[in-house]
């Protein structure tokens, strides 16, 4: 059970510890941040509400009578409408004074603030992050500033607002504990999941209800015809959304803090340690899919498909796919009354923040059939906030040793060559990723003049720029393939016939034929490849020679490099690339 107004007493009492230590190691500093936030909300306040009682005497015949207990009924309103106009002006270049001001001091003085609070603090690579946070306690205790003042001013003005107001303020709150308290974590509701991952957007509601609620018991007076007094009504209305806003503020930016006060507490009281918090998303990890949970949660969706299933053994494998979580699960079938027979499956589990990896898998299997790319067959398909799993099909659960793989993988890789690729696929693809030879242009290469430090480095540079049309021609001319960077042997498995089975095709990409030669392909079982390729493809032998390949490969690794800032190697693999046939028959003409 979570305990919201437990947590609410802890997280203001570390708040009130992390700013006395502010206060002791630098009270200045720390007050004119403080001072300067408050000041510019004030001014903003302010510079909103004048303008307004301009608009209302210039637009009014004489005096109105809601100015008249500061204005004398026969008063010359120009004077005062100048200096109304001039205030809202000063107020407004006030307003952005003190943003400057509250900027410049919460870089300057964050400094002052955390060396004084924790010497490790200014000397570490946390110190942007230090001085983020020393703003933002800041602003909290303006906020507190703000609001008070506010909700002083309001309840001065108007009564029956303030208490309608904090009234509503007391009732969300006890609701939203409420719903925290009594709603199971693993399976929260619309609400709770509003709560916990959309604060913003649930504060926003909140406090939109508020202000309607206020509004209406404000036009009350108006609409009875027992009085009402404009000008107070537009003031209540102006410090209603600065309460309101002060409020929202110290809420946010509790609670931002409040979760990261593993690596706040350290920075600013020295007897602390730095503690790695555990993340949001293994922890709920941990709670959503512990052993006898996932068991009985595999064992409900493999008997959803129809599978005969006894019993499941779910075993955490330490992870084999990126950006995914997976759990080997041994399910017992019933064959017969007396006989069993063990199959294997994997539960593949996606973060939410992953979850383009596993559309990106379905949008490849929308085109192309599994069986084609020895792909497992996915059994089962759902959400669990906040994750997606699928229950796929684990062969014999054997995964392929380095040396059987070595010998298996080339004819992989010649089915994946040989595999026609739809033309609605590559436009698809395309759109998204630019080919080889778009990314391999000069304005990519130029960073390599840094390292331009000698004749012949020179002249490498310049012969490569010169035969850049002619690598472009050659490149694009190369056909696609479907390219899998996750097919090693960690990730395949053997099927009940020692077939390989690819677990993962999450990072699928469409690369020229060359781009990802494996180590143990030699030239002589490269042609023969393609001799194959070309026939099961209809590719004229005479158009896509080894050398086109090894052509590709050395572009790809050009790339590599350079992104790597490796610029010297860079050279040594263009003047490869200059000594390939196809592009040395192009220097030669």
């Amino acid at each position: 059970m979570f305990n919201l107004v437990h947590e609410t007493k802890l997280a203001l009492s570390w708040v009130w510890r992390v700013l006395a230590a502010f206060f002791r190691v630098r009270p200045w500093t720390t007050a004119a941040l403080i001072s300067a936030f408050a000041l510019k909300n004030i001014f903003s306040l302010l510079a909103g509400f004048l303008p307004l009682k301009v608009i209302l005497l210039a637009g009014s015949d004489g005096v109105p009578r809601y100015f008249r207990f500061f204005m004398p009924v026969d008063a010359d309103k120009v004077p005062w409408i100048i200096g109304f106009s001039a205030a809202a002006v000063i107020f407004f270049l006030l307003v952005m004074v003190m943003e400057a001001v509250a900027k410049k001091l919460s870089a300057t003085g964050s400094y002052e603030v955390l060396q004084g609070a924790n010497e490790l603090a200014v000397a570490s690579k946390q110190r942007e992050e230090a001085g983020g946070y020393f703003s933002q306690f800041s602003e909290i205790a303006a906020n507190v500033v703000i609001a008070s003042f506010a909700l002083t001013l309001l309840a001065a003005v108007n009564l029956a607002i303030f208490v309608t107001f904090t009234g509503l303020l007391l009732l969300e709150y006890l609701f939203t504990a409420g719903v925290m308290a009594f709603t199971d974590p693993l399976k929260p509701g619309a609400i709770r999941k509003a709560i916990q991952s959309k604060v913003r957007n649930y504060l926003g509601l909140l406090f939109s209800l508020n202000f309607l609620a206020c509004f209406f018991v404000l036009l009350v007076p108006f609409l009875t015809g027992v009085g009402g007094n404009l000008l107070l009504a537009i003031l209540t209305l102006l410090l209603l959304r600065q309460a309101s806003g002060a409020v929202g503020g110290i809420i946010q930016h509790i609670r931002k803090l409040w979760t990261k006060r593993a690596e706040v507490s350290p920075l600013v009281f020295r007897e602390e340690r730095t503690r790695e918090s555990e993340k949001l998303t293994t922890r709920e990890l941990r709670l959503m899919f512990a052993p006898r949970l996932r068991t009985a949660t595999t064992l409900k969706r493999l008997k959803a498909t129809g599978i005969p299933v006894r019993s499941v053994e779910s075993c955490w494998q330490d992870p084999k796919i990126r950006g995914a979580y997976t759990f080997h699960v041994k399910a017992e079938m019933e064959e017969s009354v007396k006989k069993t027979k063990v199959r294997h499956f994997q539960h593949q589990v996606f973060p939410v923040r992953q979850l383009h990896l596993l559309e990106h898998e379905e949008f490849l299997f929308s085109r192309i059939s599994r069986k084609s790319v020895r792909a497992p067959l996915v059994l089962s398909r759902y959400e669990d906030e906040p994750f997606a799993c699928q229950v796929c099909e684990y062969g014999t659960g054997k995964i392929v040793d380095v040396k059987g793989w070595q010998r298996k993988s080339l004819e992989v890789l010649e089915e994946l060559w040989c595999l026609d690729l739809s033309r609605e696929l590559i436009s698809a693809y395309r759109t998204a990723h630019p080919g080889l030879e778009a990314r391999l242009l000069p304005e990519f290469l130029q960073r390599l003049e840094v390292v331009l430090e000698s004749a012949s480095l020179q002249h490498v540079y310049h012969t490569f720029l010169d035969a850049l049309p002619r690598l472009h021609s050659v490149v694009s001319q190369v056909p696609l393939h479907l390219h899998n960077p996750d097919m090693t042997n960690s990730h395949v498995v053997l099927d009940d016939d020692d077939q390989p089975l690819i677990m993962t095709w999450t990072r699928w990409q469409l690369l020229p034929l060359g781009s990802a030669l494996p180590a143990n392909l030699t030239r002589e079982l490269l042609k023969e490849m393609l001799e194959r390729v070309c026939l099961k493809r209809k590719i004229d032998p005479d158009s896509l020679l080894p050398a086109h390949l090894l052509l590709v490969r050395d572009c790809q690794k050009l790339e590599d490099t350079v992104k790597r800032e490796h610029y010297r190697s860079a050279f040594s693999i263009m003047e490869s690339i200059l000594a390939n046939e196809l592009v040395l028959e192009a220097i030669d003409q």
